[in-house]
């Protein structure tokens, strides 16, 4: 069938079925697209940002378990000694729960910095148990002699892997923000195609 044999009624109902085609087939790859977009987006938020959330609150609590540990050793009386232990006892277990709830969420390169972090963590509270036995028996002089050698190492160590994880975790980030902008942009082209 040759175009100069329509007529045209027939030519416009030809141009305006193909124009009507694309216009649905864009409609449904648009559709298709926010919906893997939608997908990957949930998965982020689902997986990855409990655990950037759960490295930012184990960070500031990591701190406060360097501040507790710190005051059991220069405690100058048995009760704030007693205190300062307890404490720092209940904000390491805080902390394992923690970082027993991040490890079954991650695979791959994350989950071998984790494990590489959870044995830096497990050796630097091992040293300060050996801190607080010290600072328990009044042994305050070796206590402090024996915090200050050897959690410097660890303390650097779990840092270093943190700031790992946390950097891996911004990288998750910048992906969900180009995906996010990669979504607007799609649905912007729809709209603008709306039937």
């Amino acid at each position: 069938m040759s175009m100069d044999k329509l007529t045209i009624r027939q030519k416009l109902y030809l141009i305006f079925g193909i124009l009507i085609l694309f216009f649905v087939g864009n409609g449904a790859y648009s559709v298709y697209s926010l919906s893997q977009v939608n997908d990957t987006t949930m998965r982020i938020a689902t997986e990855h940002l409990r655990g950037v959330l759960t490295v930012a609150d184990s960070t500031s609590e990591l701190a406060s378990y360097r501040q507790c540990e710190y005051a059991a050793v220069t405690a100058t009386t048995v009760p704030e000694r007693v205190r300062a232990i307890l404490e720092t006892k209940k904000i390491g277990d805080q902390i394992d729960i923690k970082l027993d709830a991040i490890e079954p969420g991650l695979s791959g390169d994350a989950a071998d910095t984790f494990q590489s972090l959870r044995t830096e963590w497990t050796n630097y509270r091992k040293e300060t148990d050996e801190v607080m036995n010290l600072a328990r028996t009044h042994q305050r002089d070796a206590a402090i002699n024996e915090s200050s050698k050897s959690v410097a190492a660890e303390t650097q160590s779990v840092s270093a892997a943190t700031e790992e994880q946390s950097a891996s975790m911004d990288e998750v980030a910048e992906a969900s923000r180009k995906l996010a902008d990669l979504a607007g942009s799609l649905q912007e082209s729809t709209a603008q195609f709306q039937i």
